[in-house]
């Protein structure tokens, strides 16, 4: 019978931007260098709740869920989902929770995106940074995501019995043993959740057009500013942001490795968990 990995689920309120509050949920253990884990549209902290249990043992580890994702609030206030807030938001977060004058980041999608953003607001703060597939790097972005962000379409797209059929059919490509398997339907809840759909369709339609990325969400100047260490994973078959993408972050990076995982989506992490775990480890230096 598989079981979840035995990890506290927490909340706190935060307060960030223009007087804005809002109530995080967030996961927290174990003891040793801390790191933050970042999830991406639409998931949760649970996805990384395999690779906290894997790494607790000697690393501190912290998941947030974004405003609007998983165990946080929903709120009315669409502007608490901008790029610029959801920052702010982190940073707080890591200033008041995490309360370490030295971290590592680690981001799957957009969670990557904002993990390279993070660094330039405060940059003697991170010590490393872990992108996984991180979005927003060139325009091209998945048709599904594309034509969410049309009118009424997203909409239906994102009603209940749609997400019900979808998560259904991509359940099924995983085995009872697989953690996929099982976070399928924690997703699912977050999604069917009140006031979930608008959250994800203003940040994706904050972000993106039917013509794909409005912008860059993170400027060459600043991808090029940045000195800490980068471990870039990309997976050959990701269906949202296409592997192209590897080389020109790659490129950008004055100081990055760049790892590419055959077969793997865009959550390599989840496709292929102990490459992911030996890589992260040796990247920070630990044995895993």
């Amino acid at each position: 019978m598989y079981s979840f990995p035995a990890i506290e689920q927490k909340s706190s309120v935060i307060t960030f931007g223009n007087r804005k509050t809002l109530k995080v949920g967030y996961y927290e253990s174990g003891s040793g260098f801390p790191i933050l884990f970042l999830h991406g549209l639409g998931a949760s902290s649970d996805v990384w709740l395999p690779a906290i249990e894997k790494l607790r043992h000697k690393f501190h580890c912290y998941a947030l869920d974004f405003p609007g994702h998983g165990h946080s609030d929903r709120s009315e206030d669409t502007d608490i989902y901008t790029n610029s807030n959801i920052l702010d938001l982190t940073r707080v977060f890591c200033e008041t929770i995490v309360k370490s004058p030295r971290f590592a980041l680690v981001g799957n999608s957009v969670g990557g995106t904002l993990a390279l953003l993070l660094v330039k607001q405060i940059p003697d703060s991170i010590s490393q940074i872990v992108v996984v597939s991180p979005a927003g790097i060139g325009k091209e972005i998945s048709l599904r995501l594309r034509l969410a962000t049309l009118p009424f379409l997203g909409e239906l797209m994102f009603s209940p019995i749609i997400l019900k059929i979808g998560f259904n059919v991509a359940r099924k490509q995983f085995k009872v043993s697989d953690y996929r398997y099982h976070l399928a339907p924690k997703l699912l809840e977050h999604f069917l959740a009140i006031g979930s759909k608008a959250a994800i369709l203003f940040s994706l339609r904050h972000n993106a057009t039917w013509k794909g990325t409005r912008n860059p969400l993170i400027e060459i100047e600043d991808l090029r500013s940045i000195t800490c260490p980068i471990l870039i994973f990309w997976g050959t078959k990701d269906p949202v942001v296409p592997v192209e993408h590897a080389e020109i972050l790659e490129n950008l990076l004055p100081n990055c490795q760049l790892i590419i995982i055959k077969n793997a989506g865009h959550g390599s992490h989840l496709d292929e968990p102990s490459t992911f775990y030996s890589a992260i480890g040796r990247f920070l230096r630990e044995e895993i």
